[in-house]
């Protein structure tokens, strides 16, 4: 049999002569006492002495026992001995070549990877510790071994003593010391060894630690940390960095990326960064890494592997933050020196009469290349230099005077060699170590002199400036019409075509127009006016500031004034994406005295102001009138007004620093040109900010109203007609609008009108109400549309989209459109147009008798790129009966789809038309193919052109939905007809 293998005998099997106390305490203390007086006995006595303690002691517990009985039960040591975690305990036999186990506790089994039914398995563990054991049976003496054993409760390196007990039994101990790293020796150190090491790091000062590095989650664990360490980097060890400790910054994160890179390194690694430390300082550190190993699955270190995501290494760190301090200030020193426009230099007089340079800067250099003689080498002598003693004596004469004064020395000098004038300054900073610094009195001159020229022409342009503005300030505007009083006739031809415009403006604005037209026109002419404005500000800014400004009162309708502010700033507003919310609180006939223009140009440059200057949130406008006071108020949500700057906001030209100028713009002359406007008008402007949470500037004016004239009259009429209609017959709006405060606006709105209002934040919550008679929705949430007609098939949709010029208000053919932001005029005209529209139509309307026809078979492709429009023209051509509808958004598309396909009817996709026409020329159904344009153009140049390029028809929008269902069935017809042929 091999010895590496013991051969397990129950305890049973063997029963103890005696006792296992005497055997285990008693005799064991006995043979540890004979050891240590073998061990001692050259020595000194102090063994026999412990001998005989020893002996006088067995005998005693001898007699205790006796006196006492047989001792505890065996079962009970048994358990005793099964409980040690740390300690195996392993008692075995000699019987012939063989060895029998008599004991053997849980700890010991664990260690050779077995139980006590089968303690024992063949592997190089189990040799090794038969091997040690089988010794000591055959000395008869003490022996040890070292070994590692892998259990369930991880990897020890077990630590094996077995010593001879009497009735030739050897006892056996063996002590797991717990390791998850690779060893680089199997040997356990002594405690005085561990003391040492601990005593070098603690004396030195060392900042030492063991950490775990996670590539996954980009995070460090220090498993253990040096005094030095936990002071100055991690002051809690076991702990995670990141995911603990909430390390996550920037120089955190580029810290651990570096180390992820060197993970694979052989040797010791030096890296050298900034990192941010626990307490939020950020430090520069010089850290010399050693890679001890990678984790394996089983949660074990071993060699270090690349596919391995946790890695332990040992750091060794210095902080070098003053160092790097010490080295930028050098290189702060050099750039400043190097950009000087100062001759600097650092010199040490020889006794030969010549200089050795210590340093310099780059206009020494430059000095010395225009002479000739460049500077080669770090320190040299200006007699290396080519230099003659005659031609630094002026520089020693000064360094002697220097000396002399024991002071800074300043004279003036003149360099012959350059031909250049210094002051020139001098020191001693060191033991004949002298500073010299020259400053070139020549280019000051040169930029005097040009200074100089550059004020000259300033001053020529400012009176250039003032003539210009003396010209073109002669002429005033009039009500409608600018009377230009200049007699010379050229300071007029900057507002004379203004004038015309407006007057044209004005001439179609007195015409009958569509909706979509009066839009154009009115927006046309509220920006010529405000241009006109913004023109004679500037031209007269010299009358403001003489007290000269005149103002010209005339009746005006409030609602309408404010409404123009906002039309001229909102398409700058929706490049932004800002809603502007008005909340107006007064009749929207309202007519009072005011001057116009100048109120006007107050709101414009406030909420231009206020999206200059906001990012994201949102801009409302509030205007209140009392009996003889008008407040108007802009609040916005942008960067607000800084402390610093509040006392300087209503200044001219005033701007909160450089970079305000440079992000955004603008001259600062606007809010200076609104107090003194207020303050003209018997107003005055005030404001309220807090930085980077927003600004409110709110502004009052004296309010006189006036009889109202006709617009005034027929909106009063209008709300009058619309208050009555609904005390009789009641109407629910559905307000669906995602923003809270322009829900509330909105409700307010029309509760003044008499409707009443439910709001909502979310289109399928407003399918909850019982009966609606309008529902207000965003045009950018149109995919509701459908399943809010299907529920409300009665109501009239207001889709709101924010304001296009050009856009008619019932284009699409579905109920109607409102534009954002919302004017309260609109509002009121399309209530007042969809009631009482509504309520005098008869109920044979024409939508009333459109019944669908089969038109089964019937291919028909829509080209249009507005969903909303698409949507429309869908549940049109449903109700005619069209059941095979392909939609496109673009030209190319529709002409991919006709190759793809052969359709019978293309709606729209003019740009197109052409090459479907090519694309068709062969197929069999070319001639049963029917183009139709939509448009809102209703020129005829524009039909012509349709024509032109190939369209069979033109439908204008909104379109019919008797017209289209004749051009639908006139296609199906002739596809039946040809059928039959």
């Amino acid at each position: 049999m091999q010895r590496d293998i013991l051969r397990p005998l129950s305890c049973v099997a063997y029963p103890f002569r005696q006792p296992l106390e005497s055997v285990t305490v008693e005799r064991r203390l006995f043979h540890q006492a004979h050891v240590e007086f073998e061990t001692n006995r050259n020595r000194n006595s102090t063994s026999i002495k412990t001998l005989q303690v020893i002996m006088v002691g067995r005998a005693a517990m001898k007699r205790r026992r006796e006196e006492r009985g047989t001792g505890i039960e065996l079962e009970q040591l048994q358990q005793c001995l099964d409980s040690i975690n740390i300690v195996g305990i392993i008692i075995t036999q000699q019987r012939g070549e063989e060895l029998e186990i008599v004991y053997l506790n849980e700890s010991a089994a664990s260690y050779v990877s077995g139980t006590q039914d089968r303690p024992i398995i063949e592997s190089h563990l189990a040799k090794t510790l038969a091997d040690s054991i089988q010794l000591c049976h055959t000395s008869m003496s003490s022996t040890s071994c070292i070994f590692r054993s892998e259990t369930e409760r991880g990897s020890y390196l077990v630590d094996v003593h077995s010593d001879v007990s009497p009735n030739e039994l050897v006892t056996t101990t063996l002590v797991g010391h717990f390791y998850d790293s690779p060893l680089f020796k199997e040997r356990l150190l002594p405690v005085w060894e561990q003391q040492m090491l601990m005593d070098v790091v603690e004396s030195y000062e060392m900042s030492l630690c063991l950490m775990d590095l996670d590539e996954d989650k980009q995070d460090v664990q220090i498993r253990y940390g040096s005094p030095a360490w936990t002071k100055t980097f991690f002051p809690v060890t076991g702990k995670w960095a990141r995911a603990e400790l909430n390390m996550s910054g920037g120089l955190f994160n580029s810290w651990i990326v570096a180390y992820i890179e060197n993970k694979m390194k052989e040797g010791v690694v030096v890296i050298e960064k900034p990192i941010d430390i626990a307490n939020g300082e950020v430090i520069w550190t010089k850290s010399k890494i050693k890679n001890i190993g990678s984790k394996t699955n089983d949660q074990v270190f071993g060699k270090m592997d690349s596919d391995k995501k946790v890695h332990r290494m040992l750091c060794v760190a210095t902080v070098t933050t003053q160092k790097k301090k010490a080295e930028r200030m050098v290189m702060l020193q050099s750039q400043l020196m190097d950009t000087s426009d100062f001759v600097m230099i650092v010199v040490e007089p020889l006794p030969d009469g010549h200089l050795r340079y210590h340093s310099f800067n780059k206009r020494v250099r430059e000095n010395h290349i225009a002479m000739g003689t460049p500077i080669s080498t770090e320190t040299p002598t200006t007699k290396e230099l080519g230099l003659r003693v005659d031609q630094v004596k002026l520089y020693t004469d000064l360094i002697s005077k220097a000396r002399a004064a024991g002071k800074l020395y300043r004279e003036t000098l003149h360099d012959h060699v350059l031909d250049h004038w210094y002051i020139s300054s001098a020191c001693e900073i060191s033991e004949n170590i002298f500073a010299i610094v020259n400053f070139n009195v020549a280019e000051v001159m040169e930029i005097a002199k040009n200074l100089q020229v550059q004020i000259q022409a300033k001053e020529a342009a400012l009176r250039a400036q003032e003539r210009f503005l003396a010209v073109m300030s002669h002429g005033e505007y009039v009500r409608s019409t600018y009377v230009l009083t200049d007699d010379r006739g050229d300071g007029a031809a900057i507002r004379t075509p203004l004038g015309g415009i407006i007057e044209a403006l004005n001439h179609f604005s007195e015409s009958p127009l569509s909706d979509a037209d009066h839009d154009i026109v009115n927006l046309g002419k509220g920006c010529c006016e405000q241009l006109l404005s913004v023109i004679n500000d500037i031209l007269d800014y010299s009358k403001v500031e003489s007290g000269q400004l005149s103002l010209e009162y005339q009746p005006a309708l409030l609602q309408g004034a404010i409404e123009e502010s906002v039309d001229i700033i909102t398409m700058q507003a929706n490049k932004k994406c800002l809603p502007i919310i008005t909340d107006a609180l007064f009749p929207i006939g309202t007519q009072i005295l005011m001057d116009r223009g100048r109120f006007r140009q107050i709101i414009v440059n406030l909420l231009s102001n206020a999206i200059k200057f906001t990012e994201r949130g949102e801009i409302v406008l509030r205007c209140r009138l009392s009996e003889d006071s008008l407040e108007v108020s802009v609040s916005d949500t942008g960067i607000g007004i800084s402390d610093e700057f509040k006392n300087q906001i209503f200044n001219p030209f005033a701007q909160g620093d450089s970079t305000i100028t440079r992000r955004f713009g603008g001259s600062g002359l606007g809010l200076s040109i609104c107090k003194r406007f207020c303050e003209k008008m018997g107003g005055n402007i005030s404001f309220q900010s807090v930085p980077n949470q927003g600004t409110t500037f709110t502004f009052y004016l004296p309010a006189h109203a006036c009889p109202p004239e006709e617009e005034s009259r027929q909106l009063s009429s209008m709300e009058q007609q619309l208050h009555e209609f609904c005390t009789t017959q009641p109407r629910i709006v559905s307000v669906i609008e995602s923003n809270d405060r322009q829900r509330e606006v909105l409700r307010t709105t029309m509760e003044n009108l008499g409707l009443t209002v439910e709001t909502y934040r979310d289109p399928e919550a407003a399918k909850k109400c019982r009966h609606c008679s309008v529902i207000v929705l965003d045009s950018q949430r149109s995919d509701h549309l459908e399943s809010l007609l299907s529920t409300f098939p009665t109501a009239t949709v207001f889709l709101s989209q924010h304001f296009t010029p050009g856009m008619d208000a019932r284009e699409g053919g579905v109920g109607e459109q409102i534009s954002r932001p919302f004017r309260r005029r609109q509002i009121l005209k399309t209530l007042h147009r969809t009631f009482f529209r509504k309520n005098s139509l008869s109920k044979t309307s024409t939508d009333m008798k459109i019944t669908p026809v089969d038109l089964t078979g019937l291919k028909v492709m829509v080209a249009e790129d507005n969903p909303t429009n698409q949507k429309v023209i869908e549940r049109m051509l449903q109700r005619i009966g069209v059941k095979d509808v392909y939609f496109v958004d673009n030209g190319k598309k529709a002409v991919d789809a006709c190759e793809r396909e052969d359709y019978h009817l293309i709606l729209g996709g003019a740009e197109a038309t052409k090459e479907i026409r090519l694309g068709q020329k062969g197929k069999t159904q070319t001639n049963n193919l029917t183009i139709v344009a939509l448009t809102a153009d209703v020129m005829s140049a524009t039909r012509q052109l349709c024509l032109d390029v190939g369209m069979d028809q033109v439908l204008t929008k909104p379109v019919k939905v008797e017209s289209l269902r004749k051009v639908v069935l006139d296609v199906y017809n002739q596809i039946i007809n040809e059928l039959c042929e």
